[in-house]
């Protein structure tokens, strides 16, 4: 489960959720993703986006068996094994009381991130401001989506429209009576 859609690849119908004290937390998208590590490309299938979420939760479960792989666990971490050969692919250790895959720095991920998403993350820069980013490797986005900025074109707006009236006053500088 995640709080954020951008690492979805692709999006299902959202079903609903039943948390431990039994209410029902709302999901907004579901679909597949990845995720990477130096060595593997781990497949996440069934990636429920649940806004409210305040950590990202794994399913071990659904995990071995979408990646064909195992997983042990220590007190100093766990080891994620290639299920045919037993080459450890991962090894993570923990500090505190959860088990955590390490976290990535966004550019080396592979994320399903649209340029306009990276419009709206970043203040709104210009097309050519993204391609320059993503060309230096620094933000990356696999779907190039021109689509017209509703923010944007309200900050090019120098004044708000009048609202039409139908009242005329008789002649030039004088106050009409409503």
């Amino acid at each position: 489960m995640s709080s954020s859609d951008g690492i979805l690849l692709s999006r299902l119908p959202p079903p609903g959720i039943t948390i431990g004290n039994g209410t029902i937390n709302p999901i907004t998208s579901r679909g597949t993703s990845i995720l990477s590590s130096p060595n593997t490309l781990f497949h996440l299938n069934n990636v429920l986006v649940a806004p409210d979420l305040v950590r990202n939760l794994l399913s071990v479960r659904q995990f071995t068996r979408d990646n064909n792989c195992s997983i042990e666990f220590d007190a100093c971490g766990f080891s994620v094994k290639d299920q045919q050969t037993g080459h450890v692919n991962l090894r993570c250790n923990s500090g505190g009381d959860l088990y955590t895959f390490p976290s990535t720095p966004a550019h080396h991920c592979s994320f399903a991130i649209t340029s306009s998403l990276w419009h709206q993350r970043l203040g709104h820069p210009s097309p050519s401001s993204l391609a320059t980013l993503q060309n230096m490797s620094v933000i990356s986005y696999n779907k190039s989506s021109p689509c017209l900025c509703h923010a944007c074109q309200l900050g090019k707006h120098v004044r708000l429209p009048f609202s039409h009236s139908h009242l005329r006053n008789p002649c030039s500088f004088s106050l009409s009576t409503l």
